[in-house]
């Protein structure tokens, strides 16, 4: 490299020194404004409204499904009212873009509206209709912000999305250890004769403090959580997160969580060998399902008696086969007009109590024929809101399956593919849909998944190192 006196061709070696003087003080100075801006921009994306809520958010959704799962609708409305207070300078910015999920969570609304009037109880329905509106535009508005996320704020959310992530998860340990000592107090007054101690550990301990909720938002958030883990620091620390996660299902969640996260990493898989293929899969899948659901009526003695007889199914599994056989048979009594929202948990009958005869464990089941809701996102929506509610429904579904098939992301599909299969086996083997802390963790779980991934940037193999 030649010297500076040479690039310049300066003979004076007094205007040489000055000179090279001056270019190296100017690049120093140069370099020095470069960083103070730097640490600039930083600090007022530091002080970014979006980052701030979505971090906030981030943050929180873990540690608060491990200590307070049925709070769990609480951080997207306060996420939102902190939005409306920090932008209240500029809330015409938080108006979302019209979209086409947008039109038909509005169809959805106004139908929920029209079916309130000839609803079981009009105030139940309305009351239920203005509450789920309420849901669905700070959904809409938090998705919107995320979008707009840069790659930086992305990645800012992510880390406190880790940094939640590992005190929540070690917070539902703790609380899951507490559990299982106290089901083996409880275990230890059994008789061997009554009960085989390991087994009335795995069926009650989720039970005992109420852990199904919280189990249940941990797996919703799982792929997400493992997405950014992977991008962020590599494959193998990635494990860090998914042997406690599946600890926590093993021994407290309960079979319909296990079973969704089984249904998830299987797409999880299959999408990082072929989009295609997962994506397919899925869509056959769900048409599956709701054919099985839509002639549920016509086969529900058959595969009542198929499975009373021959095979063995835990008791709370028939009941469950016996809550969708009533709700089936409400459905005929007036499949398109529905019977008015959230109205499951006052129907006719359905704290009358129905009995049957489980052969495989020669006992006698007694259970209300639909306790509060019919333990299936579909069967509840075509009871409420009849055959329009369900076709705005299958719209959504099949709109998200098909929007996720075309991100180029490959890890970002796998997560996002991953978490709609967790949320769709959940939602349709168990709890009410329109359940408070059900809805709230559904939300995060989407927000997170927008916000944490980039759609528009192509996957870059991870660092492998720890």
């Amino acid at each position: 490299m030649a010297p500076y006196g040479e690039l310049l061709n300066l003979q004076d070696p007094k205007l040489e020194v000055q000179t090279i003087g001056f270019l190296e003080q100017s690049l120093g100075t140069h370099l020095q404004q470069l960083k103070v801006n730097a640490l600039r921009s930083q600090k007022k994306i530091s002080k970014d409204p979006d980052v701030l809520v979505l971090s906030g958010l981030a943050f929180t959704a873990f540690p608060i499904g491990a200590v307070a799962p049925l709070q769990a609708w609480m951080p997207p409305i306060l996420s939102v009212v902190a939005l409306l207070y920090l932008r209240r300078k500029n809330l015409m910015s938080l108006i979302p873009s019209p979209r086409i999920v947008t039109y038909i969570f509005g169809l959805i609304i106004i139908w929920s509206f029209i079916a309130s009037l000839w609803s079981l109880d009009v105030y139940t329905s309305l009351f239920a209709t203005a509450r789920l509106g309420t849901i669905f535009l700070f959904l809409v508005i938090l998705l919107q912000v995320a979008q707009n996320l840069t790659k930086q704020s992305r990645e800012t959310v992510r880390l406190w999305l880790v940094r939640g992530c590992l005190i929540g998860t070690y917070l539902a340990l703790a609380k899951g250890t507490v559990s299982i000592l106290l089901t083996l107090q409880d275990a230890a007054s059994l008789t061997h004769h009554d009960y085989s101690s390991l087994n009335y550990l795995f069926q009650n301990s989720a039970l005992v403090t109420g852990l199904n909720e919280t189990t249940v938002i941990m797996t919703l958030l799982c792929f997400p959580t493992i997405s950014c883990i992977t991008e962020t620091y590599g494959r193998r620390s990635s494990i860090i997160y998914i042997v406690p996660i599946s600890l926590l299902l093993v021994f407290l969640g309960p079979l319909a969580t296990i079973l969704a996260f089984l249904a998830g990493a299987i797409v999880f898989v299959v999408c990082q060998h072929s989009l295609y293929y997962a994506t397919l899969l899925v869509k056959l899948s769900v048409s599956a399902y709701l054919i099985f659901i839509i002639f549920l009526h016509n086969i529900e003695d058959w595969l009542t008696r198929a499975f009373i007889g021959g095979l063995s199914l835990p008791d709370h599994a028939l009941h469950r086969l016996s809550i969708w056989k009533f709700t089936s048979e409400r459905i005929a009594e007036q499949p398109f007009r529905g019977y008015g929202l959230n109205t499951s948990r006052i129907f006719p009958g359905a704290n009358s109590q129905t009995t049957w005869y489980n052969e495989s464990t020669n006992t006698i089941i007694s259970a209300p024929f639909m306790p509060l809701h019919p333990h299936s996102a579909f069967l509840q929506i075509w009871l409420e809101l009849g055959s329009l509610g369900v076709i705005l429904t299958i719209g959504i579904l099949y709109i998200m399956i098909s929007g996720i098939s075309k991100i180029p992301n490959v890890m970002a599909a796998a997560a996002i593919m991953a978490t709609f299969v967790i949320a769709f086996t959940l939602t349709q083997l168990s709890f009410g849909i329109w359940q408070g802390w059900l809805m709230g963790a559904l939300c995060t779980t989407v927000i997170l998944a927008q916000s944490l991934i980039d759609p528009g940037e192509p996957y870059k193999g991870p660092n492998d190192g720890l």
